[in-house]
């Protein structure tokens, strides 16, 4: 057994190639904050094998990284290497990810198979999500949980995109931030009022795609242009336009252009050959607005991961895209305008004992907001039994006694 490695990295070589190495030489090549990455030279059977190796302590990430890599290369063999293994470490407390190396230095005339990206993501969106187990068609979602940097997206299979956009991205998203110290509740509402009203008119089931509807291709998940180059995949054969870093699910085909327009990176001739062979989906007039909606989760991802200036951006898209809702979004940052807010991690509550209560319900627990009556334009505040506000910590009180509420009372700041 070569000495340099985990046994558990040589049993998944010897899986691999149904042999074992009989040499393997290790060296260090980079790595991102929560891994180290290494090239393997491996030997087997008098023939030299290029491998690539992630070790770290996240393993759930490299059996997502794992999971993508299969779906992506199981579309479109020649986009991506191939993932080998990933498993826990048997000498040490960490986990792994094996894949075959991917030589992004390599410069070759022949082009191997001869199609660019535009082509192999287009053979991408169109290839049909296969049917889950106990399903009886293919869904949106993925089998396991995936990684967009270090956020986790929980992909549970649905049949409807419009839903799966809405709870497995946005609302997820949201219960995110939320947990952020300081989280800003003004924003947490702009997502959820896009969760409830745009996403539903853009991504409906019967309007997104027409009568024929939309069926689940499997995406990338994170393609932004530092996500894809061209190289030769294994250190050897010729050079291919490639990607790698996949958070994948199988989604609507035009989820990954998203994040392609946020970074850019993607040229005209690439896209006029991806609508050659990807149309836009009907309604092609909405298409930007969908595309622009697919970038919020990116943003909105970003400003939880790296803060700055990304949250500006996430709420811009908002109040653009619900230009043409019948109650427009409106965000400002917490001041005289106060309503106020239950929100349960656990419960589910909703209040229904006013008319004046206007309801907004989360996936990830209950959020009531209090209908501002005429009196409130006039300065007045108003509870969720529509009665004046006086004193914010009786009206808390009032809200514990009453409802039955004993979670912490907020306050918030959105235009109804």
């Amino acid at each position: 057994m070569p000495q340099s490695l985990d046994p558990a990295i040589v049993n998944a070589i010897t899986e691999a190639f149904s042999m074992s190495p009989e040499q393997c030489d290790i060296k260090p090549s980079g790595g991102a904050g929560f891994s180290t990455s290494s090239k393997i030279t491996a030997f087997i059977n008098g023939e030299t094998k290029y491998l690539f190796l992630k070790t770290g302590s996240e393993a759930d990430m490299f059996k997502g990284e794992h999971a993508s890599l299969a779906a992506l290369y199981s579309a479109v063999p020649s986009i991506c290497p191939m993932s080998l293994g990933h498993g826990k470490l048997e000498n040490s407390s960490g986990s792994f990810l094996l894949t075959e190396f991917l030589d992004l230095n390599a410069r070759d005339a022949d082009k191997g198979t001869g199609l660019s990206l535009a082509q192999k993501l287009a053979k991408l969106h169109t290839t049909s999500a296969p049917i889950p187990d106990g399903c009886d068609r293919p869904m949106f979602g993925f089998h396991t949980t995936t990684y967009c940097g270090s956020t986790p997206q929980e992909n549970t299979y649905r049949k409807s995109w419009s839903e799966f956009y809405a709870e497995n991205r946005l609302r997820a998203i949201a219960m995110l931030i939320e947990r952020k110290p300081g989280a800003d509740t003004g924003l947490l509402l702009l997502i959820e009022k896009t969760a409830m009203e745009v996403v539903p008119r853009l991504l409906g089931d019967g309007h997104l795609g027409g009568e024929k509807g939309i069926f689940p291709v499997v995406v990338h998940g994170d393609l932004w242009s530092g996500n894809k180059n061209s190289g030769r995949i294994g250190g050897s054969g010729s050079v291919e336009a490639v990607v790698y870093d996949p958070s994948s699910c199988y989604a609507h085909s035009e989820y990954d252009l998203g994040i392609m327009k946020m970074f850019g990176g993607f040229d005209k001739k690439f896209y006029d050959t991806y609508y050659v062979l990807v149309p836009k989906t009907e309604p092609e007039n909405e298409y930007n607005d969908r595309v622009e909606l697919y970038e919020l989760y990116h943003q909105l991802n970003h400003y939880l991961l790296f803060g700055g200036s990304y949250k500006s951006s996430a709420v811009a898209i908002m109040k653009r895209l619900s230009k043409n809702q019948r109650v427009s979004l409106e965000y400002r940052d917490l001041g005289s305008d106060i309503i106020h807010y239950y929100h349960s991690m656990e419960r589910k509550s909703y209040l229904s004992k006013s008319s004046n209560a206007h309801i907004v319900k989360w996936s990830f627990g209950a959020l009531c907001l209090a209908k501002r009556r005429v009196a409130h334009q006039q300065g007045n505040k108003v509870n969720v039994t529509g009665e004046p506000v006086t004193n914010r910590d009786a009206d808390s009180a009032h809200l514990e006694r009453n409802w039955g509420f004993g979670g912490r009372m907020q306050s918030i700041c959105l235009g109804l």
